[in-house]
Formats: structure tokens, C-alpha cells, sequence
């Protein structure tokens, strides 16, 4: 809407504009979902829920780390075989971009 008026806040010289809080307010915060660890297996996993059935690097969980919820799954299923699953409120552009930045440092993997 062209009318739409945007709020901002003025901030002085000593201010950070990551503490404002509008900027608390309004912006989604995502984490990499952390794994727990497995005794049995004596490593770290994570629960793809069926969704991911080979271990990788390249393996992530993507949750709103307000809620806890998984937003973004992705995990690879055979050698050059991935799964991706978004929730809102990724869309599919935002959720390739991630997954592509996930492959930069891990290209031998």
C-alpha cells in the first residue's frame, strides 16, 4: 500500500539499532537447531522425523528461535539426493538461498 506509513526510530550516537526496540519487535530470528546427544549411538543427533535418512554435514534444522519451531528441514536422503521442507515464513527463493550458502564451505562433503 502506498500509503502505508513506516514507523522508525531515531537513535543517537550511543545506541545500537539491533537493541531498538522496534527492531526486536518486528524480526524473525532463526538458529540452527542444536543436536542432542544420542548415548546409544555416542554422538550428536538430530530428529529429522523420517524426513532424512543419511548423515551429513550438510544437514540442518532451521527453528524460530522465539517459538522453538522448525521452519526450514534439510537433509540428505542418498549421494546427490537432498530433501527440503519450508514453512512460513520462508518461500521457496529465500529457502534455496540458505540451503546454496550451506553448500559453500562443504563442497567435498
Amino acid at each position: 500500500n502506498a500509503n502505508k506509513k513506516l514507523d522508525y526510530i531515531r537513535l543517537n550516537s550511543s545506541e545500537n539499532c539491533l537493541d531498538s526496540e522496534l527492531y526486536r519487535s518486528s524480526v524473525l530470528r532463526f538458529i540452527n537447531k542444536p543436536p542432542d546427544w544420542d548415548d546409544n549411538l555416542q554422538a550428536y543427533v538430530l530428529n529429522f522425523n523420517g524426513r532424512v535418512t543419511k548423515a551429513s554435514v550438510k544437514n540442518f534444522l532451521m527453528m524460530d528461535e522465539a517459538t522453538g519451531k522448525t521452519r526450514m528441514l534439510f537433509g540428505r536422503l542418498a549421494k546427490n539426493v537432498f530433501s527440503l521442507d519450508i514453512e512460513h515464513p520462508f518461500s521457496v527463493l529465500q529457502a534455496m538461498c540458505v540451503v546454496l550458502s550451506s553448500f559453500d564451505r562443504k563442497l567435498a562433503c
